[in-house]
């Protein structure tokens, strides 16, 4: 008898051991499209045999694996991080792209060909009243182009600003979501293993790791430690949320303890949306607003060596400059037009009034190199330079989009040929536990019979 419940123990152990098996591949399956899940092994142990000791050997449940590889998650993040900053340069730089054209139909491309022809026109016919007001309506022209440009460039620069600030704000409720999975595993040493925290902290981290290249450190008690940069997110179940501040022109995003994040970041669309408020943005305005001054001034120092119609110096008269600005608030943003007669142009040289020669003056500012200060450009010239040096941000950056898309594919399809859940394997493991667990339930039947015979026998 001693021998039978033996083998009755051994079954039962074995029994249990395909019932949780089983139980592991239904999780599985269940959770084959839960984002971040990773597949669970089921493990069967040996048991130990000896005929003499009366133990019999046999198999039990041995818990499951956690095929989880850290090398693939890593890799996958990195490509997230990635493509996130390519996405976000791609936007960004794409609503840069817009405010310049350079198809000579709209903007200061066609405001400067239609200034230099109303003048190249007075070259001919100076005094022509109509020619006048046409080169004054062009001017206007120009200072209205550079006034819409910096305008636009205010309006791209405040959209990069909300969207440092939603980022900011996603980074922040999803370390927040981590301190959370933290706690629930200091509180249950359990779970720590639990498949289903697992799979949410690795959601977690994947998703912050569109904002910025993460490093995520398992802690001996299972609770994840999780940086963004050279910055602390997460330390045990506490968040350490980054900060935006006033700095000098723009906000400076700090983390908890006060120190300058960007520094740090390697990639991502936090690093994208700093790059273009610290570095793009400002030499974009720089630039807009050294060709409206060149220009201006250009322009403005031309006809102040003229006459006007009634043989008045324009020198004498600089409050009347055609064109007027405030080069500490930005030419581009402050050009205007000062409110000149036609007759106030001072298209003549002193010597010859009535003349065309500051009007040749001016017409041939078009294809003058010397106008901006360190560059052999012409006013045009600068700005298509302008314009290209945006064109090919946007081609960059929606080349590197494609690339990292491409990366981040390949990355998640090699960490799902590790850790992914098959549904086909599944299904044949759990034909393969179903069989053994029919097994031993035909075997227990056996030893039932064969227990109530001898105990039938034992009564007789």
């Amino acid at each position: 008898m001693g021998s039978l419940f033996t083998i009755l123990h051994m079954s039962s152990n074995a029994l249990g051991a395909f019932q949780q098996a089983m139980n592991v591949t239904a999780n599985n399956t269940a959770n084959a499209s839960t984002p971040g899940y990773a597949k669970q092994v089921a493990q069967f142990e040996s048991q130990p045999f000896d005929t003499q000791l009366a133990v019999g050997g046999g198999v039990a449940y041995g818990g499951t694996v956690d095929t989880r590889d850290q090398y693939a998650e890593q890799n996958v993040r990195q490509r997230v991080s990635d493509q996130g900053q390519a996405t976000q340069e791609s936007t960004q730089y794409t609503s840069l792209q817009a405010v310049f054209q350079i198809d000579g139909q709209s903007g200061i491309s066609l405001a400067f060909n239609a200034f230099f022809n109303a003048f190249s026109a007075l070259t001919t016919t100076p005094n022509d009243s109509s020619l006048r007001q046409n080169a004054l309506d062009s001017a206007q022209q120009v200072a209205q182009a550079f006034n819409q440009s910096i305008n636009q460039l205010d309006q791209v620069s405040q959209g990069v600003q909300q969207d440092l600030t939603a980022q900011v704000g996603q980074v922040n409720q999803i370390a927040q979501q981590i301190a959370s999975i933290n706690q629930q595993i200091e509180e249950n040493a359990g779970a720590a293993t639990d498949p289903g925290l697992s799979a949410n902290m690795s959601q977690a981290l994947e998703q912050l790791s569109q904002y910025a290249d993460v490093s995520a450190v398992k802690q001996d008690n299972g609770t994840v430690n999780v940086s963004v940069g050279q910055a602390s997110l997460v330390s045990g179940d506490t968040a350490l949320p980054l900060q935006l501040v006033p700095g000098a022109g723009q906000m400076v995003l700090e983390d908890s303890q006060g120190n300058d994040v960007s520094q740090g970041l390697q990639s991502g669309s936090l690093k994208a949306v700093l790059n273009m408020t610290s570095s793009v943005m400002p030499a974009t305005v720089a630039s807009l607003n050294q060709l409206a001054q060149s220009f201006a001034t250009a322009v403005n120092g031309a006809l102040e060596e003229g006459v006007d119609q009634t043989g008045i110096p324009q020198g004498n008269l600089q409050a009347q400059d055609l064109f007027t600005f405030g080069a500490a608030n930005g030419a581009a943003a402050t050009i205007s037009v000062n409110p000149l007669t036609t007759s106030q142009l001072a298209l003549a040289a002193p010597a010859a009034a009535g003349g065309n020669a500051i009007a040749v003056q001016v017409a041939n500012l078009q294809q003058a190199t010397n106008l901006i200060p360190g560059q052999a450009q012409t006013l045009s010239q600068n700005y298509a330079s302008l314009v290209a040096q945006v064109g090919q941000m946007v081609s960059n950056a929606q080349n590197d989009q494609t690339t990292t898309e491409s990366l981040t594919a390949q990355a998640q399809s090699a960490r799902q040929s590790v850790q992914g859940v098959s549904l086909d394997e599944e299904a044949m493991n759990l034909l393969e536990y179903q069989r053994g667990y029919e097994a031993m339930s035909k075997f227990v039947q056996v030893i039932d019979e064969i227990t109530l015979e001898l105990i039938n026998d034992m009564v007789q």
